[in-house]
């Protein structure tokens, strides 16, 4: 089965024309389709072969969970400087830095997107490698075991290939990508010259770094691929500058680009690889059953590995290997469709003991009308544990170009571009929660929208886009993903004509909700002697060191500390919380030189005596790793202590009158008050009110504050209640400087207002006091006369 293979992705700024077999390919500005590039993509199967198992991927269910997250981080990456068709989208991400490598260009930004070095052309990037004609089909990695970030690229393709092609690889020496790296680069064909490498992908473990091409010829007339070949680079020598490594070249008959994993373990010695083998077999009656993958591993020493096409055979229901057609996919504005790729299997992740792996497909697969994303989740020994499509049923969308990350909780990020005639192509991610049911991804996520219609063939006729893309879990807390698209640019021109479109490549960021309270240093302080905090397990991990709480292993922790308040006994329990939980309470000052501190009581309940100001801390666990909402409450029981005393007061008959009170103790009290020394029937609040007091409720109050561990009586306060409010004016002086001075004489502590006026009509008040008190007035210079009087306030 002929398909077109493109390769050769930058080109220089010297025009040049060839002509191989009446196919042209013009150099410069832009980069168009190669000759015919043969690969079969319909192999037999072998008849030891094991299928796992063939049932058609379900697309999006009927019943979908809320859209994917949000991205909470996105920015741009790199625009098209008109100098490469397509852009090979591609990046990855680094505990500080984003990279993004494009056939023309290499850009370093920080995590919020500021450009920390200058941007370079792809050629001058690649210079410590020598130099090069012509770079293309960039790979980029971080690999958080060794904190260095790991290249590839192919070097030389046609018309520059004879004798100088090569793949180049290339190592950062730090863990800044900006700083200095290691260059190698290995020739196609050392001792005839006349192959070229091609599709470089890129993977590693802890022994290796392995880079899979394609090796294709050139006899002047068409391009084709002979085989594949894996090069296993001794990953230890290789940090350190060297070059040793051995390449296998793998069977015509057993196909190519076979994909290595990028190993998120670094104990296992297996590489495994992924290809896509058979799109759509037929059974002995000539009918179309199938799509198959095939599962490659790589064992053995490190210089001397051993690469193994096993009997595993993944597969699902039929897909079309391509569209079969150059462009294919449509968008908004304009009659150009857009060219869809292949079915190639674009990215492989072992994680957690599978692969997942992810490639567009063409559907049907007799007469396909729209592309989807298919994602794997497969067993190493081949079997599948999940296979879905993220799908437009309705052939309305169609997605392609897809990358996968799996995080350490078995959460999933798919990103891919998006097009329909109602958009331009736009950038877009699915999510799958580890929560989610099997094969279920929530709802396409289109975090960057196209801006203008793309049409740039450069007169080849191939409306070329990808070829493909990255996304990458986060290594600052192997949780968060991040994800490198392509999109559609503003166009220039009417948008129209050819030549006019430009491609963009946009960041995102999404970040999954893990526990803040994960680890054992970011505990959540508690405080207080009794209370209840809720929070979630879901994410969480266990630590290194950290003990088995309630003797089980579990695995999702979150911790919180509290230092007692008291010393006394205590009780914490997770009642309420919504799984099966491990509980356990500490003393100490690490995770792995903890002492527990008390017994737990069917795994959620501790009581114990604490120590005043000692701080404890407590984990939250859930029994065969459960997870879920987690209710923590806690009760040291202490005696009531009143912080707010009744208060002594006086009142005029009829006028009613509060007293307040408050005591804090564990359980918190209950009150009772009191009127010379008798129980007030009734008065079991913090406040007690004589609405209508009268003369005979003049006496003393208080109020007994009481619970489980012990009572508290208040202070005392007296109450004085006048039948009336009666006053006088007395002991009138008058000064020869204008001071006039009288005694007010009153209900002793009631307040009174001492008001003055010059006609009887109009009064001011002029002070307050409680009786009996001394008023001066010393304003008399402006008034011939003044008149008082005293109110009751």
């Amino acid at each position: 089965m002929k398909k077109r293979l493109f390769v050769g992705r930058i080109l220089q700024t010297t025009w040049l024309c060839v002509c191989l077999g009446g196919a042209t390919k013009t150099l410069g500005q832009t980069v168009f389709p190669f000759p015919d590039v043969s690969w079969a993509t319909t192999n037999a199967l072998p008849g030891d072969a094991v299928i796992y198992p063939p049932n058609d991927p379900p697309s999006f269910p009927a019943a979908l969970p809320p859209n994917s997250p949000a991205p909470s981080v996105n920015f741009q990456g790199l625009g098209d400087d008109n100098t490469s068709i397509p852009p090979d989208t591609m990046g990855a991400v680094g505990p500080n830095h984003v990279v993004t490598m494009l056939n023309d260009q290499v850009q370093i930004q920080n995590r919020a997107g500021t450009v920390t070095n200058s941007t370079n052309s792809i050629l001058a990037w690649w210079a410590g490698a020598g130099t090069q004609s012509q770079v293309f089909d960039p790979r980029i990695q971080y690999d958080p075991y060794n904190n260095r970030w790991i290249a590839c690229i192919g070097a030389d393709g046609p018309p520059f290939w004879v004798g100088t092609s090569g793949l180049l690889l290339a190592v950062s020496q730090t863990s800044d990508p900006t700083g200095s790296w290691y260059y190698q680069k290995i020739s196609a064909d050392p001792t005839n010259h006349v192959r070229w490498i091609d599709y470089p992908v890129l993977g590693f473990s802890k022994d290796w770094i392995v880079v899979s091409v394609n090796i294709a010829t050139n006899n002047g007339v068409h391009s084709a691929v002979e085989h594949a070949r894996i090069y296993m680079f001794n990953k230890t020598n290789a940090l350190a500058g060297g070059s040793l490594f051995t390449t296998y070249d793998v069977p015509s008959t057993n196909g190519v680009t076979i994909v290595p994993a990028v190993t998120y373990e670094n104990t296992i010695s297996t590489v495994y690889l992924l290809g896509s083998w058979n799109s759509a077999p037929t059974n002995s009656a000539g009918v179309s059953t199938a799509g198959y993958l095939r599962l490659w591993t790589i064992t053995g020493a490190v210089n001397s590995p051993t690469v193994t096409a096993t009997t595993g055979f993944p597969s699902t229901g039929p897909w079309a290997f391509s569209s079969g057609v150059a462009n294919f996919l449509p968008q908004a504005s304009i009659g150009a469709k857009i060219d869809a790729g292949d079915a190639r299997i674009k990215n492989v992740v072992y994680r957690n003991g599978y692969l997942w792996a992810t490639h567009t497909v063409f559907l049907p697969y007799a007469n396909p009308t729209h592309s989807a994303i298919q994602w794997w989740q497969i067993d190493t020994s081949g079997s599948v544990a999940q296979v879905a499509r993220i799908e437009d049923a309705n052939a309305v969308n169609s997605y392609a170009y897809p990358s996968i990350a799996v995080n350490r909780f078995n959460d999933m990020l798919v990103g891919y571009s998006s097009f329909s005639s109602n958009q331009y192509p736009s950038a877009n991610y699915g999510y799958h929660a580890f929560t989610d049911g099997p094969t279920v991804t929530e709802p396409t996520y289109k975090y960057k929208a196209g801006v203008g219609p793309y049409y740039k063939t450069g007169g080849a006729g191939d409306n070329r886009w990808g070829d493909y893309s990255a996304t990458w879990v986060d290594p600052v807390n192997d949780g968060d993903f991040w994800t490198v698209q392509e999109y559609a640019e503003a166009n220039v021109g009417t948008g129209l004509s050819d030549g006019d479109g430009r491609w963009g490549a946009w960041w995102a960021k999404v970040s999954v909700g893990i526990p803040g309270n994960d680890n054992f240093t970011n505990a959540s302080t508690i405080t207080t002697g009794s209370g209840t905090t809720s929070g979630s397990n879901v994410r969480a991990t266990k630590e290194t060191g950290e003990p088995n709480h309630t003797g089980y292993a579990g695995g999702s922790s979150i911790w919180y500390q509290w230092t007692a308040p008291a010393t006394g006994p205590v009780t914490f329990n997770t009642t309420g919380s919504s799984f099966t939980t491990l509980l356990g309470v500490y003393t100490g000052t690490s995770v792995s030189a903890l002492t527990s501190v008390a017994p737990i009581t069917y795994g959620y309940s501790a009581t114990f005596t604490a120590s005043s100001g000692t701080t404890y801390h407590i984990a939250v666990d859930g029994y065969l790793n459960a997870e879920g909402s987690v209710v923590l409450n806690w009760n040291q029981p202490s005696a009531p202590v009143f912080v707010l005393q009744p208060q002594t007061q006086f009142v005029i008959a009829s006028n009613s009158v509060t007293f307040s009170a408050l005591a804090i103790g564990v359980p918190d009290p209950t009150y009772q008050w009191q009127f010379n020394s008798n129980n007030i029937s009734g008065a079991t609040s913090t406040n007690y009110t004589i609405s209508v007091p009268l003369t005979n409720n003049s006496g003393f109050y208080s109020v007994v504050g009481n619970n489980t561990h012990g009572s508290v009586t208040s202070q005392v306060a007296h109450l004085t209640v006048y039948d009336s409010a009666t006053s006088t004016l007395s002991t009138n002086t008058y000064s020869t400087n204008n001071v006039f001075t009288f005694v007010l004489t009153g209900a002793t502590g009631i307040q009174y207002k001492i008001q003055g006026s010059t006609d009887f009509a109009t009064w001011t008040t002029l002070f307050t006091n409680a009786a009996t008190f001394t008023y001066t007035n010393t304003v008399t210079t402006n008034f011939p006369y003044r008149f008082f009087r005293a109110v009751y306030n």
